[in-house]
């Protein structure tokens, strides 16, 4: 027995040493899995730099970073968006494909795409993104720059320098795939850009890094002249432009670009060190592109697409050369973006269902589809979502501090398309050119749920023709509280920048640049900038008004054009939903001069068309700025002179808004009292009506209270005694009911 129970210790000793010794083992196993399911759940919703997120498929252990579906969805992309480009197109296709297919490139794809503004530079960039990233221009690996947003102090170009490279050198630590952007090449400084040379060169590593995976696409004006020249050589010959190839453009464009001592490509090292891989040229659209472009637009939209609209778009657009006009102009006053919300105007007429569609359609894009996730899941998520809604829907905190404290919600924010026409109608006299273009504008804007650009409207013409009371009527439409909204902002030259001299202080106020966690680093920016980007950030929909544009720096303006371009986002924030009003006197003399000349040959006034002013309309003020040759400005619209029968318009309209009975006698009155000119026609009031308001004053005793005012006074008081009357009733009977209850319950109670 003693000899049986020494053996059962040993094997139960021998059995637990052996346990303890394989404790650890199932331990690290477990701790493993553990580590590996949280990471794969942390990948499956944060983006990486894994095959799930990045164009890449690993095959036995390697990667190939070429995605069949993905190369066939760039050539799908290049050939449905980007018309009129068949050279552009075929490279671009050629080039990053041959790269993404190499899992060990010898150097970075380095892209540099040169033409005119608005033919598809930009476009081609996005689809290029859009095929290699999960998230398209949207991803953490996609980096933007803008020479004139994020590199726009010359005297700080050794800290920009330092600060760039330190910046690639750490995302791309972070994603070997990365992809680095750089707008208006042409205008950085040389230095600059050779301080970003040794990551475009063949180095296996620098600093213990890698930039080999990387990509870097430069996108520049420069050279769209010749590339322009040569193109319409080529229809002059006869030749169809489609057998252009390209030795015929690229001799022209090295010529223009790297001869330019005024391009920033010229003094760089790029070109002798032959580290740019493709230079791709954009040639200018003509009018079947237009055409294109709008029907594009309009299937974007959810559309039906209308070949009548799209001709009427591109019928719209200005051409050029002088004696040619076969090509679309990019600076032209009514721009193509512009005439895409005057189609979707068209079509929506005839569409009331396209809201409710693009509603339901953008959810599509939602993460959850997106992932593939498994039905489970997305029923879990699903459930979530609507719980969240129906939360929110009935929280009676949010739902009372929505209600007193505006935001930017459809309570505060709506656009009201009937009441914008009924105002510029009855309060906007003489300006049937700038309403029919305002409403036109703002409804498309408006109506479009994911537009391409910010809306910005010119608005030129003398004082007193109703440029402030067209922006006053646009916020009343848009905003509940209209220009008292704090997303409506208007800047005075002569108040908010009222010394020239301090023009650098407006414009940039830091010379700090430290990296920030997600995004762009945090650049120098101007106070202009900041109160942009601060305001566009806590509301999208945000509104800002420049009066005075033509007393306005240049340099100063040109701090803003990023913020009006056609970028997805700007270091994490999109301006693709604001609206910046710019108003100014310039062109007034050739708008008043046209008009007369059009009175003095018999016309009517109404019978003035847009075509017989932007002619003669000189955008004096904006011509040194970047904002016209970038074509950032949808459209320029002209305030034309008043005349006699306007300024009693005004009058009779300012009366019955001070609630007084308009009265013709003191409306004639005030119309005379207004100066008058030119000065041998005096047909046109010179301050318009603007001292309308003022003059009204002294003729106030003259205007009788209207007959009916004792009436409605003691109707509305009468009103409010029996709305009164009736609460306090209410109260009084809720009151007694409680009582009674009270002592019922006492006497039960006592007995």
């Amino acid at each position: 027995m003693e000899t049986t129970f020494k053996t059962l210790l040993v094997y139960f000793c021998i059995a637990n040493l052996v346990v303890h010794a394989f404790e650890p083992v199932s331990t690290i196993i477990v701790i493993g899995a553990t580590a590996f399911l949280g990471r794969t759940i942390y990948n499956y919703f944060h983006e990486s730099c894994d095959p799930k997120w990045v164009g890449e498929s690993g095959v036995n252990g390697d990667h190939n970073y070429a995605v069949p579906s993905s190369c066939v969805g760039l050539q799908a992309d290049l050939k449905s968006q980007l018309f009129g480009q068949h050279l552009a197109s075929r490279i671009i296709l050629k080039a990053v494909t041959g790269f993404m297919n190499i899992n060990n490139p010898k150097k970075p794809l380095v892209l540099s795409l040169h033409g005119w503004t608005g033919t598809g530079k930009n476009l081609a960039s996005k689809l290029i993104a859009n095929n290699i990233y999960k998230k398209g221009m949207d991803s953490s690996f996609v980096h933007l720059f803008v020479t004139g947003l994020h590199f726009p102090d010359n005297d700080k170009v050794e800290t920009y320098k330092s600060q760039l490279q330190h910046w690639i050198r750490g995302h791309v630590t972070n994603c070997a795939h990365s992809m680095f952007i750089f707008d208006e090449m042409d205008k950085m400084h040389p230095g600059l850009i050779d301080s970003i040379k040794p990551f475009l060169d063949y180095y296996d590593e620098l600093d213990g890094v890698s930039h080999r995976k990387a990509i870097f696409i430069f996108l520049s004006n420069a050279g769209g002249e010749s590339i322009t020249h040569t193109t319409l050589d080529f229809w002059k010959s006869g030749k169809d432009r489609e057998e252009l190839e390209l030795e015929d453009v690229e001799i022209a464009l090295s010529l223009s670009v790297f001869n330019n001592k005024n391009s920033g490509l010229w003094h760089t090292s790029l070109i002798d060190k032959n580290l740019v891989d493709f230079f791709v040229p954009f040639l200018p659209l003509e009018f079947r592109h237009v055409v294109q472009c709008a029907m594009a637009a309009m299937k974007a939209r959810g559309l039906s697409p209308d070949p009548d609209v799209a001709n009427k778009v591109a019928k719209g657009i200005s051409y050029g050369p002088k004696y040619d006009k076969v090509f679309s102009i990019p600076a032209t006053f009514k721009t193509l973006l512009g005439y895409f919300c005057i189609a979707n105007v068209v079509v929506n007429a005839f569409h009331p269902f396209s809201t409710i569609y693009s509603y339901f359609h953008e959810s599509c894009d939602s993460t959850w589809v997106q992932f593939n996730a498994t039905a489970t899941f997305k029923t879990l998520l699903g459930y979530f979502c609507i719980a969240n809604l129906v939360v929110n829907a009935f929280h009676p905190f949010s739902t009372i501090y929505s209600y007193f404290h505006e935001s930017c919600d459809p309570t505060w924010v709506q656009f009201n398309a009937t009441g914008l026409q009924a105002d510029l109608k009855s309060q906007l006299f003489g300006q049937h050119l700038a309403s029919r273009i305002i409403l036109k504008a703002v409804t498309g804007f408006m109506n479009n749920n994911n537009p391409q650009k910010p809306l910005v409207l010119s608005l030129h013409g003398w004082t007193g023709t109703g440029k402030n009371l067209a922006s006053k009527l646009i916020a009343n439409n848009i905003y509940k509280k209209g220009m008292d909204s704090r997303f409506v902002h208007l800047f005075v030259p002569g108040l908010n920048f009222p010394k020239e001299i301090q023009v650098e202080k407006y414009k940039w106020t830091c010379a700090c640049w430290p990296l920030s966690n997600n995004g762009p680093p945090i650049h120098p920016q101007s106070q202009l900038q900041r109160w942009i980007r601060g305001n566009v950030t806590n509301c999208a929909h945000s509104m800002f008004i420049f009066d005075q544009m033509d007393k306005m720096h240049p340099g100063l303006i040109d701090s803003i054009k990023p913020f009006l371009d056609h970028y997805e986002k700007l270091d994490g924030v999109s301006y693709r939903k604001a609206i910046f009003i710019f108003l100014s006197n310039a062109g007034g003399e050739s708008i008043t001069q046209t008009t007369l000349d059009f009175w003095k040959s018999g016309k009517d006034r109404e019978e003035l068309e847009l075509e017989d002013v932007e002619i003669a309309l000189s955008v004096c003020g904006l011509w040194h700025a970047t904002l016209i040759n970038k074509n950032l400005v949808d459209f320029f619209v002209p305030f034309l002179p008043l005349e006699y029968r306007h300024v009693i318009q005004c009058a009779m309209a300012e009366m019955k808004a001070r609630g007084l009975s308009p009265d013709p006698d003191v409306a004639y009155k005030l119309a005379l009292g207004i100066s008058y000119g030119p000065e041998y026609d005096r047909f046109f009031s010179i301050p318009g009506c603007k001292m309308i308001a003022r003059r009204l004053n002294f003729f106030i005793e003259a205007i009788t209270v209207p007959s009916y005012y004792p009436i409605f006074l003691f109707i509305n008081t009468a009103l409010a005694l029996m709305a009164f009357i009736q609460l306090l009733t209410k109260c009084m009977t809720r009151t007694v009911h409680q009582i009674t209850i009270y002592c019922n319950g006492l006497y039960t109670y006592e007995a």
